[in-house]
């Protein structure tokens, strides 16, 4: 279906471009409008593969992808594609998008759970390896940054669209651990050496927030696990070591 052009914008004031802004910046009006902004061809053409385009922002007719299949196309200035990317120097497509929640289906048995999770960059870098590596959903606990958070969305490259997504409280996670009959394994510096766990047929890993890990109520769901390291590091930053362990426990 070919785009048409409805809109050309040249102020920054204009309601659409606020509200187009403030999709960006609100965790809350975004769950409201159930709408994202995602930026740039690459990420654009990602999420129309797998959820509606409502709104595609360009800067000229040229901008616009062959393929692209959203009526609603908007205009923009420079000055207006900056303000709404919230990038410096952005790639001259923007669009809003659908926000789909894919369902956790009975065959699944392979979980990422993020606790706690605050660095925006973290939380993209780790849905991203989890789709790369096989898991089969992540599971978001706690008062995690939002997985449609921008700087979020460009970490994760496309894969928040990939890969089913869903929130639950640390009960209703146990529950459905419980149903399947899956381990849960939380990551911890006094847990035992990830290469000693011998169950390899499902496994739920459970990585906690950067500053304090996994909280007490959900180191005891499960057992601790850690990566062996030698010299004097004590610690890797969460991205890091939840994307060893995740390969670990998927090999």
């Amino acid at each position: 279906m070919a785009a048409t052009m409805t809109l050309v914008i040249t102020s920054p004031q204009n309601p659409v471009v606020k509200r187009l802004v403030k999709l960006r910046d609100d965790s809350s009006y975004r769950e409201e409008e159930n709408s994202a902004i995602v930026v740039g061809r690459k990420m654009v053409s990602e999420a129309q593969n797998h959820t509606t385009l409502k709104t595609v922002i360009i800067l000229d007719e040229g901008d616009i992808p062959s393929n692209i299949k959203c009526d609603n196309i908007i205009m923009v200035t420079p000055e207006i594609m900056k303000k709404v990317s919230g990038v410096k120097n952005p790639e001259p497509i923007i669009a809003e998008v659908v926000i789909t929640t894919m369902p956790i289906t009975d065959d699944m048995r392979f979980f990422v759970v993020l606790e706690n999770i605050s660095d925006p960059g973290n939380m993209g870098t780790l849905i991203r390896t989890a789709l790369a590596l096989g898991w089969d959903a992540v599971i978001i606990i706690g008062d995690s940054v939002d997985v449609y958070n921008d700087k979020a969305l460009r970490a994760a490259k496309g894969a928040t669209f990939r890969i089913p997504i869903v929130k639950l409280s640390l009960e209703d996670l146990k529950k459905l651990l419980e149903n399947k009959d899956v381990p849960l394994y939380i990551a911890d510096m006094a847990g035992d050496d990830i290469s000693s766990i011998e169950n390899r047929d499902s496994a739920a890993l459970l990585l906690g927030s950067e500053a304090h890990g996994a909280s007490v109520k959900a180191k005891d769901a499960g057992t601790l696990v850690s990566i062996p390291m030698s010299g004097d590091i004590e610690s890797l930053n969460v991205a890091a070591a939840g994307s060893i362990l995740m390969y670990i426990m998927k090999k």
